[in-house]
């Protein structure tokens, strides 16, 4: 078995072609002669700010022949925050249907708060987050709830500095920075948004909700936990106190809709 082993390897060396393994992070690739790989790495780091934000993305690219290996670093930038003035509302790809289109009213444009004021908001907007409602599956008066303990229903505005890990929430339903990106990918197609735009970050938002949804068995005390601490935050919390203050808010505001 020793001597077949040699032959083989004396005909490879003979023929010109060597075998070489390159080992990755996460992987193994074994590169054969004059062959090129190319490897996305996925994992990044970002700062976002409410100004410009990016996401680096490193290639590696390799090249090997019968004498040498050649390794070479490509990077490439993109931006998280895609800013442009027209809302998401216009490029959806469904239809909303005639039987719930303008049922978005049914507690006018002004929604109320603990103090007993009033805040108001664009007739358009509340059509937009009822019609996303409707379509994946979310209660609207959670919807409403999220936007209100979130932002005050305010479009352009940021938490920064206020969380304790230093992210930090953006937006009218204060979509949290560390994960826009890979909420983008998920929701929106690998499209980037600008969380500051209603539209944008509604569309973004409402999803997550669904999904949370989902996942608890339509429980909005559950759903609206893990909105603010993640699923497994959530999980981990419920089973070591089983409370939360953040459902607390959006229950009780639910409950302020329910007695206007």
């Amino acid at each position: 078995m020793r001597k077949l082993k040699n032959r083989v390897r004396n005909t490879l060396k003979a023929s010109g072609i060597l075998c070489i393994p390159v080992v990755l992070i996460g992987g193994c690739i074994a590169l054969g002669a004059k062959e090129v790989k190319t490897v996305e790495k996925a994992d990044f780091t970002s700062t976002i700010s409410n100004t410009t934000t990016s996401i680096t993305y490193t290639s590696l690219t390799l090249y090997t022949n019968a004498t040498s290996t050649v390794t070479t670093t490509n990077t490439t930038t993109r931006p998280i925050f895609k800013t442009y003035n027209e809302p998401l509302a216009v490029e959806i790809n469904y239809t909303p249907e005639s039987d719930y289109y303008n049922n978005w009213d049914m507690y006018g444009n002004y929604m109320p708060t603990e103090n007993g004021d009033y805040i108001y908001v664009d007739s358009s907007l509340l059509n937009y987050i009822y019609n996303e409602c409707e379509h994946f599956g979310v209660p609207y008066e959670l919807a409403l709830a999220t936007c209100y303990v979130e932002s005050r229903f305010t479009a352009d505005i940021n938490n920064e500095g206020l969380n304790t890990d230093g992210s930090i929430d953006y937006g009218i339903m204060g979509l949290n920075g560390n994960y826009l990106m890979d909420n983008c990918i998920k929701y929106n197609g690998s499209i980037p948004i600008d969380p500051y735009n209603a539209y944008e970050n509604v569309h973004i938002g409402i999803q997550i909700l669904a999904d949370n949804l989902e996942y608890f068995g339509g429980s909005i005390w559950d759903a609206s936990n893990a909105y603010n601490l993640g699923i497994g935050g959530w999980e981990d919390i419920n089973y070591t106190y089983g409370y939360w203050y953040y459902g607390e808010k959006i229950l009780n505001y639910i409950d302020l809709l329910y007695t206007m």
